[in-house]
């Protein structure tokens, strides 16, 4: 089991945001990506000002910002999340749609203490609706990763293709090794 520094237990276990921000570091650390991940931040699509609770730009410099000016950056943002508590559904799945309308890849909208998640992705035409998968799971694209609702976190997971990807790329790797 991996213990958690002192640090941690303090400023990050107690809320949900710092440990998305911890999760989503220590996933895109593993894979050697360079993330952008923004805690608490405002992005700015256009004319337009949307909190996130946290945000992630994949390739983007991973210095601090308080906000994200998709024209500064050049780019708009990979994926956002919003998190409820109590029955404030309705105002943060409205602002995940918008942050998609408005040019984010993907945006999410959390629930810790029900272990709910729902998502929105931006296809060029329009806002869709991320399907859930097993266990009330979503696969982000953006990501490259299947996010898991659990009890007061999200778990990020290799998406299921990355993944069969490697497990044919050993088979492969196998077969040469008995032919040779």
């Amino acid at each position: 089991m991996e213990t958690q520094p002192l640090w941690y237990a303090r400023h990050v276990a107690d809320d949900p945001r710092r440990v998305l921000r911890h999760e989503l570091q220590r996933f895109f650390d593993h894979r050697d990506v360079t993330a952008w991940i923004g805690c608490d931040v405002m992005i700015v699509h256009g004319d337009v000002a949307l909190h996130a609770d946290v945000a992630v730009a994949i390739g983007a410099d991973p210095r601090t910002r308080r906000a994200w000016v998709s024209a500064v950056e050049g780019r708009s943002i990979d994926a956002v999340f919003r998190f409820v508590s109590g029955g404030a559904r309705l105002p943060a799945l409205t602002s995940a749609a918008r942050h998609v309308e408005l040019g984010a890849r993907e945006a999410f909208v959390f629930h810790p203490r029900d272990a709910a998640l729902w998502g929105f992705r931006g296809e060029g035409r329009g806002v869709d609706a991320i399907p859930v998968g097993a266990g009330g799971a979503l696969r982000s694209r953006a990501l490259g990763a299947e996010l898991l609702p659990l009890p007061g976190r999200l778990r990020l997971v290799r998406a299921a293709d990355e993944l069969t990807a490697v497990i044919e790329r050993l088979e492969r790797a196998l077969d040469r090794v008995h032919v040779a």
